[in-house]
């Protein structure tokens, strides 16, 4: 399991369905404002989605461009299906700090613990370190949770 990935921006990226989108751009290597460009986004939204899916091991970046690694290609190769989003979790579930939220929002009757997140958050990656900062990963982290709260319905 990953605690933290160095080198690899923890994600501030809300939207599983735009994620998804980014890799089927991501077909053809894009730096950040050329996918910012694609789904019509602000340029630095490009860098979150972009770093979003290194995080998640669907994407690496070099030089500048963003391209599909081996598991990012099998997910764009995929319909909107079960396969594909059981990908997607367990690419997330691969990161300690997901697992831990999702683990406690499961035991919280799928509520999730706003206080008790941005704890596992904080005690787990040092990168970031502002209050503010750790509250917008916990809103994304939260977000991708529901998403598979949603999925596995």
């Amino acid at each position: 399991m990953i605690s933290e990935l160095p080198n690899v921006p923890y994600p501030q990226a809300n939207s599983i369905p735009r994620i998804i989108d980014s890799i089927h751009y991501l077909r053809e290597s894009k730096n950040a404002a050329e996918l910012a460009h694609s789904y019509g986004y602000a340029p630095r939204q490009g860098r979150y989605y972009g770093n979003a899916l290194r995080f998640l091991n669907m994407a690496r970046e070099e030089k500048g461009k963003f391209y599909l690694t081996t598991i990012g290609k099998k997910v764009e190769a995929l319909p909107n299906s079960n396969e594909r989003n059981k990908i997607i979790i367990e690419q997330m579930l691969n990161h300690k700090t997901i697992k831990l939220i999702l683990d406690h929002t499961l035991r919280n009757n799928g509520n999730p613990d706003h206080s008790y997140n941005e704890y596992i958050i904080k005690e787990n990656i040092s990168s970031i370190n502002s209050d503010e900062t750790i509250h917008r990963r916990t809103e994304t982290i939260e977000s991708w949770i529901n998403w598979i709260l949603t999925v596995i319905e």
